[in-house]
């Protein structure tokens, strides 16, 4: 779930906070004076043990690496009560609501492939998780990125209509309407495809296609086309540094706008 900064496994409950803190700024920036890391209760049995990622800003293009340990683990922390919260974490200027609730949990020191120090869970009881962002965040999101990539190429962007129907429990149907312009030339491209969310709270594109509703839409559709097959069957996780290792079910949509998912996992 977590990297933990040093080679050394804490031995008290400031050395874990220390640890979580400083790996978990070196991807996501804080205020220099936010705590991160709350407690109650006497390590390494905590009553309440509470990772706040709240405020964060997160840059998409450098998101944290998935933790994966490799093993052995070794006992670390219990808690009553687990909970990852951020509410919101900043993505760009769009805000991602995360809530996992974890009881009667046990956390584990693990390794990486490259001796890199993890906290990964090792047993939960029961819990929730959740995470949510607005719709019109989602646009503004998409739109910056779009923004990115389409300005290296001279083109602009210079708007974004993103629409998103739930056609079953965990998949939505995508229509995006994109109006860009290449030097005096204005086109109009239609893309629609399918988002579908796996057990593992990734979401993966399919169906892809795209047509121009004018003339210069039709030549930037001929251009997309090849672009769009390359990423049909591409898979993203959602924010998996925050939950990374939990065993997720029942997974589902629960509302379109806001775009929310939960999940339960332990028991």
């Amino acid at each position: 779930m977590f990297y933990l900064a040093g080679d050394n496994e804490p031995k008290d409950a400031e050395q874990l906070r220390t640890a979580l803190e400083l790996a978990i700024r070196q991807t996501v920036q804080f205020p220099a004076d936010q705590k991160l890391i709350n407690w109650t209760g006497d390590y390494p049995a905590f009553d309440l043990f509470t990772v706040d990622l709240t405020n964060g800003r997160l840059d998409p293009n450098h998101a944290p690496p998935t933790p994966h340990g490799i093993g052995p683990t070794k006992p670390a922390i219990t808690a009553k009560l687990l909970r990852v919260i951020a509410q919101p974490l900043w993505v760009e200027k769009a805000k991602l609501d995360i809530d996992l609730q974890a009881h009667d949990a046990q956390m584990n020191f693990d390794r990486d492939a490259q001796g890199r120090l993890l906290l990964l869970p090792g047993r939960f009881g029961s819990g929730q998780l959740s995470i949510e962002m607005a719709l019109a965040d989602l646009k503004d999101l998409l739109l910056t990125q779009e923004k990115a990539r389409a300005g290296g190429q001279g083109v602009t962007i210079e708007k974004l209509d993103v629409n998103l129907r739930q056609i079953s429990e965990r998949s939505l149907a995508l229509e995006a309407r994109i109006t860009a312009k290449k030097s005096l030339f204005t086109g109009v491209v239609q893309v629609t495809g399918q988002i579908d969310i796996d057990p593992a709270m990734r979401a993966r594109l399919s169906n892809l296609d795209c047509r121009g509703e004018n003339l210069t839409g039709n030549l930037a559709a001929g251009m997309l086309k090849p672009k769009l097959k390359q990423m049909d069957g591409r898979e993203f996780p959602l924010a998996d540094f925050a939950f990374a290792g939990v065993k997720l079910n029942d997974v589902q949509l629960a509302s379109v706008d806001p775009l929310r998912i939960t999940a339960a996992f332990g028991g």
